[in-house]
């Protein structure tokens, strides 16, 4: 989650927001509240390009979520995989 600064540039910011698949969570007559999910680098970039606009606040998380189906997120080994090794 991101809170910007956005002022009189609140277009520029939705169109990088566009660009980037963010979300937007909130609207404030000066300021955006953005959600982002991806990869770390693709998180990095679109800081690096929100750094002008002035990032008023930032939370970030680790690895939120589960793979689909068997496969986990243990270097997709599988569950019955990790079951074998757990007992």
């Amino acid at each position: 989650l991101l809170k910007i600064n956005a002022g009189d540039r609140r277009t520029d910011v939705l169109k990088l927001a566009e660009v980037f698949r963010a979300s937007v969570i909130d609207l404030k007559e000066q300021t955006l509240t953005l959600e982002i999910t991806g990869d770390e680098e693709k998180i990095d970039a679109f800081t690096e390009v929100l750094q002008p606009y002035g990032i008023l606040e930032m939370i970030r998380t680790g690895l939120v979520g589960l793979a689909r189906g068997t496969t986990t997120i243990y270097e997709n080994e599988s569950c019955e995989e990790i079951e074998q090794s757990v007992l």
